[in-house]
């Protein structure tokens, strides 16, 4: 059991982002390198939560990396078969059961380091933030894109992604009395560009439905959470005002590049070796 201490010193927060949020893996190396301890709390949403429960088990982030880096695009594929929707095209199971390649603790409460993650409560029009509880629920609670993937039921209510309500969940670090939070983000304001996304298209084809000209439904169903994680984001680092801020400009990428990730991951080393000294500043002050 790994209790939340009463007074955090050090966080870490992992934003939300999709197949952007990967950069936070390219983040995690460099601070391994620069021989970062003491993280008391993390906490994440969407992507952000995947990666935050690995970096708080005390994973490997080299051999996740290497992992990562060498699925190909039909792998990556396989996570995302259609199916007959009821609340979103894709089911998740698969992602979830990838997941135990890596984390093997069952219960948040079992990590190495306080953990905690965000989910929209679609009934109660909330976010909710787990600190304990089945972990893998948790987690496909936070990663629930809505109309990509099927709502996750927890004890009978139907959870969303995170990023609709708390895309950078700076404020539960801030709420445990965090001394020092080192916030990456990796949302961007969105850019309008048309998106040659396989899902759809194979989607379209089992639909027996093709129109070129029209925007394809993922394409619409990320640039909608985009736009809405956006404004949360900003809002929030108004109000914030994070001293270690690493913002990583993903806008190149939207949410479904998975394909991309060798890419996305040394986009996020490059940021986090640009602002070495802030880093140093986090790990050493």
């Amino acid at each position: 059991m790994c209790p939340i201490p009463e007074k955090v010193k050090k966080s870490i927060v992992f934003g939300s982002g999709g197949a952007r949020g990967l950069a936070h893996l390219g983040v995690w190396k460099i601070l391994n390198e620069m021989g970062l301890k003491g993280i008391d709390f993390i906490a994440g949403t969407s992507m952000g939560a995947i990666i935050g429960a690995m970096y708080a088990q005390d994973l490997d982030v080299n051999d996740i990396i290497k992992k990562v880096s060498a699925l190909n695009k039909s792998e990556w594929l396989k996570f995302f078969q259609p199916h007959l929707p009821v609340g979103g095209f894709i089911k998740g199971d698969k992602a979830l059961r990838y997941l135990h390649n890596f984390i093997r603790k069952k219960n948040i409460q079992d990590l190495k380091i306080p953990f905690g993650c965000a989910a929209y409560n679609f009934e109660k029009c909330e976010i909710e933030f787990f600190t304990q509880g089945n972990l893998f629920m948790a987690l496909r609670a936070s990663f629930s894109i809505p109309i990509i993937f099927e709502p996750a039921n927890i004890a009978d209510h139907f959870f969303l992604d995170g990023g609709l309500g708390a895309p950078l969940p700076m404020k539960y670090a801030e709420e445990r009395g965090a001394a020092k939070i080192l916030v990456i983000n990796v949302v961007q304001k969105p850019q309008y560009r048309r998106v040659h996304d396989e899902l759809s298209h194979k989607l379209a084809y089992k639909l027996k439905k093709k129109d070129n000209n029209k925007p394809k439904l993922f394409e619409v169903a990320m640039r909608n959470i985009s736009i809405v994680e956006w404004e949360v984001v900003r809002k929030d680092i108004e109000i914030s005002k994070p001293k270690y801020l690493l913002d990583i400009d993903t806008s190149e990428y939207n949410m479904l590049d998975f394909a991309k990730a060798k890419e996305i991951i040394m986009l996020g080393e490059n940021y986090a070796l640009r602002n070495r000294d802030m880093l140093e500043e986090f790990i050493n002050e």
